[in-house]
């Protein structure tokens, strides 16, 4: 480090060159004149006024050290973290509860806690730069204005060029911005910079005043240098590779006592090893006499200490404790009877002979041969929804008030291997949510579920069953459960309170007959769409109500087409009939049952072979059903025979002979 006073004056911010030339004494320097500089000559009259108002004029020196740095930090940061997890000791309980577990007095629990403490990865800063001080003295008889450093870092080219310069910064004299007369500040600086390979280094300070003696109301000053070297390798910090983990135990409530099982530190974590730890810590937890129904705070709080920052970091985690319920025991039982209902969804299986898509001109007349086809009625579903209603009646048999009563009723279906359940409900207890010691109290409920193919089950075989269960927040924790059970068997009735069969479908399809040879010649098109709707409802009781509704309705559009025409007819018809019997008294069987037939009727004119051809068509749906419902002692039949038949076809005659044209027309 070299240490040098430049006694040359500077006009601006300028340094002596872009390359300097001078000698390696960095203690000497060129003054700057006013034939060097330009800027100071030649100035307009206008000027000249304005100097007579400069202010009171000083001088300054200055002087500078120098010395090139090459830093390399390694920084670690650290988390820590503690969690409480449950062991054969204790069962944390819901949040819900208001607290983290349970021990009554005389009963002891331990809690395990895990910590945690992971290092990252080091986050490496290197800094290359030079740093040093420039000491500016005021050696005249005024203040300082506008006082500005700017520090220049040279690089030495060779010994003919010189140095040129690399990289200039502001040097901050915010700390102090004004010399007094005769006063003299030290002024730091530290600048990075990116290194140049083999460079000679210098550092120049181009030191500057507005009230410079000679100079007033210009930028004007001194400057100071010093040479530096950068260092060949780095200096290495390593900041917090190391730390220290020390668990601590908080207040204790009043009643409870506090024993490690395990250790709790210093643990000494080293970061050559490995980057994350864990360790375990075990308190015994006592309840020697705190009251119960109370809640009691035990926070135990991981402390990691950094080595080498000699900061803190820490987590709790504190544990609520609850002193225990005031506890008491239930007994329950429960009636249940049992209603359902059955609904049969059917459709129709139209198979694929039960219309031709495509005729030849030979088979024209098979409307008046065809075969009718049967249409089988497939069942789509086959649902029974069940009605349990009854009570469930709940005793407190013990010596404090019930808490947190909660009931729920359960049905269940034996699958010949294991009860499974099929429906669940919470019984409503805001009638009575609080039993006292030896009260009771019957609280209703109904459950409802489906079961499919109801049909096909024996409920001999396949019984079902009803499980009631009453719990409470206050169990005596002795009996080691939380309620009790009541099991009920379901006596299902063999007859339901209503069956429902219905049959919906719609059906399109379409023929296409052609009237000539010619593949593109006349043809004549039935596209049928049908809509078949029967509902059949039995109300059982002690008279038993049969209801019947049938609704079919049927389209068929007639469409005659030939190479430059094209006509279309429409053929409706429909069937609609609803009806109701009873069944009264030691009758064991009643049926209901209709037959109608209906026709629609229409006639085109169509273009064929040169003549016009007046064509005749009906439409005929016929349809007739009979239900029939049968009870005897284990059980009811019922048989629904359904009939339908619907046919569409065209008449006319063509003359044998083709008839010329018309041109009239």
């Amino acid at each position: 480090m070299t240490s040098a006073v430049a006694l040359v004056a500077l006009q601006g911010t300028t340094t002596t060159g872009a390359a300097d030339q001078g000698s390696d004494d960095l203690n000497t320097s060129t003054p700057v004149s006013e034939d060097q500089n330009p800027e100071l000559v030649d100035q307009t009259p206008a000027e000249n006024e304005e100097q007579n108002d400069i202010p009171a004029t000083t001088t300054i020196s200055a002087d500078k050290t120098a010395d090139g740095f090459w830093t390399k930090t390694i920084l670690y940061t650290w988390t820590i973290d503690k969690t409480v997890y449950e062991n054969d000791y204790v069962v944390l309980a819901d949040d819900c509860n208001g607290y983290d577990l349970m021990i009554e007095p005389g009963e002891c629990a331990v809690i395990s806690y895990l910590i945690t403490a992971d290092r990252s990865c080091p986050v490496v800063t290197e800094k290359i730069g030079v740093m040093g001080t420039i000491t500016v003295t005021n050696t005249g008889c005024a203040d300082t204005q506008s006082l500005t450093i700017v520090d220049t870092i040279q690089i030495l080219v060779d010994d003919c060029v010189g140095y040129e310069d690399y990289v200039s910064f502001a040097v901050d004299i915010s700390s102090h911005p004004i010399l007094a007369a005769g006063e003299s500040y030290c002024y730091s600086y530290c600048f990075e910079f990116d290194a140049v390979e083999g460079a000679c280094y210098r550092n120049v300070a181009d030191v500057t005043i507005c009230n410079f003696e000679g100079y007033a109301g210009e930028m004007y000053g001194v400057e100071a240098m010093d040479g530096f070297n950068l260092p060949c390798e780095p200096e290495v910090t390593i900041i917090d590779d190391n730390a220290c983990i020390v668990d601590e135990i908080g207040a204790i409530p009043s009643g409870f006592c506090v024993e490690a099982l395990t250790g709790v530190g210093p643990w000494f974590v080293n970061g050559d090893e490995c980057s994350h730890f864990e360790v375990s810590v075990n308190l015994q937890v006592t309840n020697v006499d705190a009251c119960r129904d109370k809640i009691y705070t035990i926070c135990n709080t991981a402390i990691l200490s950094l080595e080498d920052s000699c900061g803190e970091i820490s987590d709790s985690e504190p544990i609520v404790i609850y002193g225990g319920y005031l506890e008491t025991t239930l007994a329950v039982c429960k009636t249940a009877d049992v209603s359902w209902s059955e609904y049969i969804q059917l459709g129709l299986n139209f198979p694929d002979a039960a219309l031709a898509s495509q005729v030849s001109q030979e088979d024209v007349e098979f409307a008046e041969t065809a075969d009718p086809v049967l249409i089988d009625q497939v069942v789509l579903s086959d649902i029974g929804t069940f009605t349990v209603v009854g009570g469930i009646t709940v005793v407190n048999t013990g010596a404090y008030a019930t808490q947190g009563l909660v009931l729920t009723d359960t049905i269940q279906i034996w699958n010949g291997e294991c009860w499974i359940d099929v429906a669940s409900i919470n019984v409503d207890t805001c009638a009575m949510p609080i039993l006292c010691p030896g009260e009771s109290y019957t609280y209703a409920y109904e459950v409802t579920f489906t079961l499919e193919n109801v049909a096909f089950i024996d409920f001999d075989e396949t019984p079902l069953q009803n499980v009631a269960y009453a719990s409470i927040c206050n169990y005596d924790d002795d009996a080691e459960v939380d309620g009790v059970y009541f099991y009920l068997p379901l006596e299902v009735p063999f007859l339901p309170t209503m069956l429902t069969m219905e049959t919906s479908v719609v059906y399109g399809a379409s023929t296409i007959a052609p009237l000539s040879d010619d593949c593109n010649g006349p043809q004549m098109e039935f596209a049928t769409e049908l809509n078949y709707h029967q509902i059949v409802q039995i109300v059982f009781g002690e008279e038993t109500v049969i209801s019947t509704m049938t609704d079919i309705s049927v389209v068929t559009t007639v469409t005659y087409t030939n190479q430059c025409d094209s006509v279309c007819k429409e053929l409706k018809t429909a069937i609609y009939n609803e009806g109701t019997t009873k069944i009264l008294g030691d009758e064991k069987c009643g049926q209901i049952g209709f037959q109608t037939v209906t026709h629609d009727d229409e006639c085109m004119t169509i273009c064929l072979n040169g003549q016009e051809v007046e064509v005749d068509m009906r439409a005929l749906l016929a349809a007739c059903n009979q239900v029939s419902v049968c009870i005897g002692d284990d059980g009811f039949a019922i048989t629904n025979d359904q009939m339908m038949f619907y046919g569409a076809y065209a008449c006319f005659v063509v003359a044998e002979e083709p008839v010329e044209p018309n041109n009239d027309f």
